[in-house]
């Protein structure tokens, strides 16, 4: 949509002391229709990406992360390291952790060499926990809350083997 549409967004982020996220790669088939495309010898998501660092470079605060951020699919782990580099001190919001499956080494890449400067999220993975396995057969629905309870944990778990971080 162009710089002028995210800016009134990055105003007020900045304003209250706030994030945005831009969407640069996702995972969904139908993206490579548009964020595959190359113009200038780049893809259209190296293109965002290049621009999500443009716009956050003089926001970058002590924690060394601008509040402008990236969606980012963890699906190809070349596409993630390619994008770790270009957007450095971008927090990555990270989709499809649990029921997309995103695998654990390719969501590794998307946090800095420390374990920081990625959000992974798991909607479906844990709203819906009573109905995949193994709180399925444990819990269904009856127990929904202790399969939710549960799916957090390993969750919290399988991210703390990638980052080292507790």
């Amino acid at each position: 949509m162009g710089t002028d549409s995210v800016l009134p967004f990055i105003k007020l982020a900045k304003k209250h002391g706030k994030g945005v996220f831009i969407l640069v790669k996702t995972s969904n088939p139908s993206s490579k229709e548009i964020q595959d495309l190359k113009c200038n010898n780049k893809t259209i998501y190296q293109t965002v990406a290049n621009q999500v660092n443009k716009l956050g470079k003089d926001l970058i605060d002590k924690s060394g992360y601008s509040p402008i951020g990236a969606v980012v699919a963890s699906t190809n782990p070349n596409i993630v390291s390619n994008l770790r580099s270009i957007m450095p001190n971008s927090y990555f919001l990270v989709p499809g952790f649990g029921a997309q499956r995103a695998s654990l080494k390719n969501i590794a890449r998307c946090f800095n060499p420390n374990g920081y400067g990625a959000i992974v999220n798991s909607s479906r993975g844990i709203i819906y926990a009573y109905n995949l396995s193994p709180w399925k057969e444990k819990y269904g629905t009856k127990h929904w809350e202790c399969a939710v309870e549960e799916a957090v944990i390993k969750m919290n778990k399988d991210l703390r083997g990638v980052t080292g971080k507790a």
